[in-house]
């Protein structure tokens, strides 16, 4: 049975992503900071396509928190067939008005957690047959908007971060998108 691991699971594009996995029975970890949301939106899922859902509450600015998520992935699953890096979040001003410690969750967030997503599920991933990773990024990186900065540089850095592990994990014959 394939699996599919997605951060950012409980809401928005995250669930969506999970529900089109579900109904073609690919079974589910879900990942996200909302612990209530998520454990809502894998019964839901698992409710209604019957496959096997993980749910975990997670934060992704976390390198304790995503380990652990992927040894739980590990110990129900034992592989990942497709990670989804759904990371993302934002803050609205103009670039002159946002703090250090905003650039720095923003960064950490969105570019770092990315990372440290792939990092710890790049394991899993080797140990399938078809491995796929997958990261969004914003159409904010292609047209940038005023008073988005902090936000929109941190999506260029995750498109620069996913065409450099398209690179490096060819070798592994793991797809990246």
């Amino acid at each position: 049975m394939s699996v599919a691991v997605i951060t950012g699971g409980a809401s928005g594009f995250g669930l969506a992503i999970a529900q089109h996995c579900a109904a073609r029975k690919i079974d589910v970890a879900l990942l996200d900071y909302d612990g209530e949301r998520v454990t809502q939106a894998a019964t839901d899922i698992a409710s209604t396509y019957s496959v096997r859902v993980l749910a975990q509450r997670v934060d992704v600015g976390s390198t304790e928190e995503v380990d652990a998520a992927a040894a739980a992935v590990n110990e129900r699953f034992g592989h990942v067939d497709l990670l989804w890096a759904n990371v993302g979040v934002q803050h609205f001003g103009a670039v002159s008005t946002i703090d250090d410690d905003v650039w720095s969750w923003i960064l950490n967030v969105n570019v770092i957690g990315t990372a440290r997503t792939v990092r710890a599920f790049l394991p899993l991933l080797r140990a399938s047959d078809q491995p796929r990773l997958a990261v969004t990024a914003s159409a904010n990186a292609l047209a940038p908007s005023a008073r988005l900065g902090a936000y929109q540089a941190s999506k260029y850095a995750v498109v620069g971060l996913a065409e450099t592990l398209r690179l490096e994990l060819a070798v592994d014959n793991i797809s990246v998108s």
